[in-house]
């Protein structure tokens, strides 16, 4: 392999690995995402993220069930909905 060859290569394989330092510092930081205060609630039989949410807005109004929904699942890493009983979720606190 020539010079030119070796250093092209030397500068894609630095580039992947910056970029792949940056994401990690980025995740691991959680850049721009605010703080949230949290409380555990442990998840029993028949709780879905929907009753659960539903629970929160009843004692505030002013909060918008799918915007809870969107929160816990954000705030818990979770993919999708679903959630089973002796799970624990971190709840937001309102």
């Amino acid at each position: 392999m020539n010079n030119k060859k070796l250093k092209r290569r030397l500068k894609v394989v630095l580039f992947i690995f910056v970029l792949i330092i940056c994401y990690s510092i980025y995740t691991s930081f959680q850049i721009g995402r605010k703080q949230v205060n949290t409380y555990e609630l442990k998840v029993v039989s028949n709780d879905t993220i929907w009753s659960i949410a539903k629970e929160i807005c009843k004692k505030d109004s002013s909060l918008n069930i799918q915007n809870v929904i969107i929160e816990i699942k954000d705030i818990n890493n979770l993919n999708c909905s679903e959630i089973y009983a002796g799970q624990t979720l971190n709840i937001p606190i309102y």
